[in-house]
Order: structure tokens, then sequence, then C-alpha cells
């Protein structure tokens, strides 16, 4: 459905899935590995796709699990746009 309006929400959310990124490619602002987890933000429905920053990759694998509690840290540089989250990190 057409939206019209912004809606603020918290800048805390549960992973869905997550993946452990091995295979380097043009574009990438970190060397792998490094996980990328799929989000569900408290209050919405939407899922978005972002890195979880300082968490082991090999520990991801059971603590960015399904269910994982996560929370946004925001970048010093501000564009109004999905990169305003540097990553989101476990809780």
């Amino acid at each position: 459905a057409p939206t019209s309006e912004w809606v603020d929400v918290p800048a805390l959310g549960t992973i869905q899935a997550s993946s452990i990124v091995h295979i380097e490619f043009v574009g990438q602002r970190l060397k792998p590995p490094y996980v990328y987890a799929e989000i569900i933000l408290d209050g919405t429905s939407t899922r978005l796709i972002h890195m979880v920053g300082h968490v082991d990759p090999e520990e991801a694998k059971t603590l960015a699990a399904p269910g994982a509690r996560v929370q946004a840290v925001w970048s010093e540089r501000r564009t109004g746009s999905l990169a305003d989250i540097e990553y989101f990190e476990l809780i």
C-alpha cells in the first residue's frame, strides 16, 4: 500500500536470518569475512539487510542466529539513507 508519511521506529530489532560473507566482490566496505543479517526493526514488518559489527564471524554462527536482538549504531556522516546506520550490534 502506498505510504505518505514518515514514522519513527526504535533502533532495535530482531535478526531473522544471517550470513557470513567470505567472498570478495567489487564495492565491499569491509574485507571478508563479515556478517550480514536480515533484520526486522521493532514496530515494523519490513525486513532490511545490514551488517552486524563487532562479532567474530565464527561466533556469529550462534550469536547472530534468528531471534537475536540488535541495535543500530549510527554513522557520524548522515545522508538520509540506510548508510546512516554504520552497523547493527548484538545486544
